[in-house]
C-alpha cells in the first residue's frame, strides 16, 4: 500500500503470507507496477523498492530485520541498533 496525506495511492492485498498474490499473474503485475508508480509519485528515486522492503522480513537475511519501529541491524555479541533507510545523496 502506498499513501500520501490520508489517501491509498495504490494497493496490492498480498492476502497469502503477505507474500503472495492469489490474483492472476496479470493482474498482480499490474499492481506491482501501480505500487511503482505511486512510490515515485511520493518521491521515491529507487526502482522496485517494494520488492527490496518485501524481503528485508525473511529470516535468510541474517544481519537485517524489518520491525515495527524500522529496520534493525543484528550482529552477534552487538546490541541492535537502528539503521536509516534514507542516505545523504552523495
Amino acid at each position: 500500500m502506498v499513501v500520501r496525506k490520508n489517501q491509498v495511492l495504490s494497493l496490492l492485498p498480498l492476502p497469502f503470507g503477505g507474500l503472495m498474490s492469489l490474483s492472476s499473474i496479470e493482474v498482480a503485475a499490474a499492481g506491482i507496477l501501480s505500487i511503482e508508480k505511486a512510490l515515485g509519485e511520493i518521491g521515491c528515486p529507487h526502482l522496485a523498492f517494494e520488492m527490496t522492503m518485501s524481503l528485508m522480513g525473511l529470516v535468510v537475511l541474517g544481519e537485517l530485520r524489518l520491525s515495527n519501529r524500522g529496520l534493525v541491524e543484528m550482529k552477534d555479541g552487538l546490541a541492535p541498533r537502528f539503521v536509516e533507510l534514507i542516505l545523504p545523496s552523495l
